[in-house]
């Protein structure tokens, strides 16, 4: 895309100046599309931060202390926890609560001080990614400031907006309604705006690092260090003795004796023989009357160990690929295999699957390191202050 070129176009010619106090203004929240306050509480409660309005529908973050002359006990006022503050714009506890709560609830403890101590834990990885992703997009909203390319952040939002849609346009088939839609949002702590906010910003973010980064992790994975991390980690290559294969189960219990059954797996197993995989997939889909046809005629397990039923393992193991076995008799009824292919234990070859393999997983690593080095470096001019957690 042109606003990708751009972007990595803005990093090139301004440099690598972190954004902070000496190289970047402050943005205030308003600037930043920052949501309205999300908790009305009584006066007397110094929990949060008061949003006061100001010029317009411009919200600044007020002084946090509590008041000298307080409202009356019962008076309603609009205020917001702040969590943190990223070079003066905040960051609030209902983003952070938002964007943790599938990890949140999937937490298994023993103990409620255990469950706490893990929930903490979780709260500040998701803040710590929130920080960094305010840094990125405060960063390239300066830069592209600097070189004259503001356009390209309208360009980058449209994206974000058309990808937003379709991401809500899947999530309506699930409701009743828009109106239900909304409902679900304000019951998990947020709205669709607000969501919309967050995926333009986390788009400006990643295009923005990915614009830095990228020329590190391009050249990686070049056919030499494919070959040596090869031979340089031959356990990671190492194939165990399995099977992929096929099955198509005959019910017994529907015929009028197990001869009949047993006919019918001979006529299923005699149609199956010199056809491929599609085909026995197409005669699982019309006769099978157990799994295999949910899962278009994949048979179960793939080791000795774990074939079902057990009493297919030892044919199994003994065929050649393509090939359809005997029939396999079960209490229940009858069993039609084929064995799509057998895999030898041993060391892999450095094929073209594992040559693809090797060069993803070293981009990956220099991915992942190059991109901690560049948010560490705009990290040390930014001005970071945390609240702790209640």
């Amino acid at each position: 895309m042109q606003w990708q070129r751009l972007l990595s176009a803005a990093a090139a010619i301004v440099g690598v100046a972190a954004v902070g106090c000496d190289s970047a203004p402050s943005l205030h929240a308003a600037d930043l599309g920052l949501p309205p306050a999300a908790l009305v509480q009584p006066a007397g409660d110094s929990t949060g931060v008061r949003m006061q309005k100001a010029e317009g529908d411009v919200k600044r973050v007020a002084n946090a202390n509590p008041d000298p002359d307080p409202e009356p006990l019962g008076t309603a006022r609009v205020v917001v926890t702040v969590r943190a503050l990223v070079n003066g714009v905040p960051i609030f506890d209902d983003e952070v609560t938002v964007a943790a709560r599938i990890p949140l609830a999937s937490i298994q403890a023993a103990t409620e001080e255990e469950r706490k101590i893990e929930a903490k834990k979780i709260k500040d990885a998701v803040l710590d990614q929130i920080i960094e992703r305010e840094l990125l997009v405060q960063e390239a909203e300066h830069k592209l400031k600097l070189v004259g390319k503001k356009d390209v952040l309208e360009k980058v939002r449209e994206d974000a907006d058309e990808d937003f849609q379709q991401r809500v346009k899947k999530m309506r088939a699930s409701f009743k309604s828009d109106e239900d839609l909304a409902n679900y949002f304000k019951m998990i702590g947020t709205s669709l705006e607000e969501q919309k906010r967050i995926a333009r910003r986390t788009m400006i973010a990643q295009q923005y690092m990915r614009s830095n980064v990228m020329r590190y992790v391009d050249h990686r994975g070049t056919f030499q260090e494919v070959f040596d991390y090869y031979h340089a980690h031959p356990e990671e290559f190492q194939h165990t003795d399995s099977v992929q294969w096929q099955d198509i189960f005959i019910d017994a219990s529907p015929y009028p004796d197990r001869d009949a059954a047993y006919r019918m797996a001979q006529d299923v197993a005699a149609r199956a023989k010199g056809g491929d995989s599609d085909d026995f997939a197409k005669l699982c889909e019309k006769y099978d009357n157990g799994l295999a046809k949910t899962k278009k005629g994949a048979g179960i397990g793939t080791h000795r160990h774990d074939v079902s039923p057990p009493e297919a393992a030892a044919a199994l193991f003994e065929m050649h690929d393509g090939e359809v076995g005997p029939i396999i008799t079960v209490p229940a009824g009858f069993h039609v295999i084929r064995l799509v292919k057998r895999t030898y234990p041993g060391l892999a070859p450095c094929d073209e699957v594992v040559q693809k393999a090797i060069r993803e997983k070293l981009r990956n690593e220099a991915l992942a390191l190059e991109s901690k080095r560049f948010i560490e470096e705009i990290k040390k001019n930014a001005h970071i202050e945390r609240v702790p957690w209640p």
